[in-house]
């Protein structure tokens, strides 16, 4: 039997948690963030560069729901899957399932365990959490992300980036006036999230 949760300020949380990724899977849903043809071109490369039997760490990994279909018929051997929200891991169990290989998730902050691990991998993958670090954080980070793959290696890393010669303030006023302007199917509300 299921426990019930009485603590209010995890209900909040999951509350918060459920609203939020409902949110997220409108914007994938609707491809306001390109990750239909994003994927595509991951599967793509991995199929044409990965022959042989892979392994892959997803750095911010969330529910995982678009690595897994890029990973679809792929020879991946193991994944491993790093974000910090238990609940999303919860649903990245479910979603990388169906490809069969050995599979582990940590709830955990991926800077973190990218510090206190030797482990190398064939792919490292990063979608939408880069930034997420501060600017001055990025360029030790990938560094250290080189040194943990293999030697036929490869990092694969897709987010959102400022323009050249565009200060952060103007990238931020880019993105809200995509957001509102383009996001149509989204209310108002939705789009603060």
């Amino acid at each position: 039997m299921p426990e019930i949760i009485k603590n209010k300020e995890i209900l909040d949380d999951v509350k918060i948690f459920f609203e939020k990724q409902s949110v997220y899977k409108k914007i994938v849903d609707h491809d306001y963030t390109g990750h239909k043809e994003i994927y595509q071109q991951i599967h793509n490369f991995i199929k044409e560069n990965f022959k042989q039997d892979f392994s892959l760490l997803d750095l911010g990994c969330g529910n995982s729901a678009y690595i897994a279909k890029a990973l679809k018929n792929t020879q991946i051997k193991s994944y491993l899957g790093i974000d910090l929200s238990p609940l999303s891991l919860q649903l990245a169990k479910e979603n990388i399932k169906p490809l069969t290989c050995k599979a582990t998730f940590l709830a955990e902050n991926f800077s973190s365990f990218i510090e206190n691990t030797t482990e190398t991998f064939d792919i490292i993958f990063m979608g939408l959490s880069l930034h997420h670090l501060f600017f001055n954080q990025k360029e030790k980070f990938l560094i250290k992300l080189h040194s943990l793959i293999t030697k036929a290696g490869v990092i694969i890393v897709f987010d959102t980036f400022l323009n050249e010669n565009e200060s952060r303030a103007d990238y931020l006023v880019r993105w809200h006036n995509l957001c509102y302007n383009s996001w149509v199917k989204l209310t108002r509300r939705k789009k603060k999230h």
